[in-house]
């Protein structure tokens, strides 16, 4: 009764692979899906609202196959099982995963302002990568780690060099006959005293009245 009264005279029923098309009347080949990776070509295809369709078994990132269809993840997923930001395997750039669910990174609090990555994956679980950190703070794989300024060379040659407990750089502590620089990133020479006998300033103790060098015997005149 159905096909007399839409004026049909059969109705096809398609093998596998084909679909019928809107009236039923023929059955066109199944279409395939640009996202599916792994089709199954085995099974009826799949009719939707732009005919039929390959049944997909495997989708490609980005997308989740329910019903043999493959369908967007949400933005944030880079992998994922459903439609939901709580439905993610993985994540885009920009994101970190968190009991399958996508949140955005976080901006490092010693990167230089700007200077955060956020056209790579996030490092460290789920800060943005650092191309440039504030001072004293280098940039290792991505991470900002604080600088071991006393691990570099040439610092302090006349003394031992010792890092600031705030990070903020390091300072010099002198050898016997040297002072630090003002900035205590150097040390210098102490100054010879002018009423000491030439050849007895003594460089193996510390300097006496803040730089001078300390002596062993004074010109006449003077005491020691």
């Amino acid at each position: 009764q159905n096909l007399e009264a839409a004026n049909k005279t059969h109705k096809c029923i398609c093998h596998v692979g084909y679909a019928p098309i809107s009236d039923e009347t023929a059955c066109d080949r199944c279409q395939s899906q640009s996202q599916c990776q792994i089709p199954n070509e085995d099974v009826a295809c799949v009719q939707t609202s732009e005919g039929g369709r390959q049944y997909c078994n495997q989708c490609e990132d980005g997308y989740y196959v329910s019903g043999g269809i493959c369908s967007k993840c949400d933005d944030a997923c880079s992998k994922c099982f459903g439609p939901a930001i709580s439905d993610c395997r993985d994540c885009a750039v920009g994101y970190y995963l968190r009991e399958n669910t996508c949140e955005q990174c976080d901006h490092q609090p010693k990167c230089e302002d700007g200077k955060s990555n956020m056209a790579v994956k996030c490092v460290n679980n789920n800060f943005y990568s650092c191309d440039k950190c504030v001072d004293s703070y280098g940039v290792e794989s991505g991470i900002c780690t604080k600088i071991n300024y006393c691990s570099l060379a040439a610092q302090c040659p006349n003394g031992v060099c010792e890092n600031l407990e705030d990070g903020e750089g390091y300072r010099c502590l002198c050898n016997p006959g040297f002072i630090p620089a003002s900035d205590e990133r150097s040390c210098v020479d102490c100054t010879p005293q002018t009423e000491c006998v030439t050849g007895s300033s003594h460089y193996g103790v510390a300097c006496v009245l803040t730089n001078r060098l300390y002596c062993d015997q004074c010109q006449s005149g003077y005491y020691n």
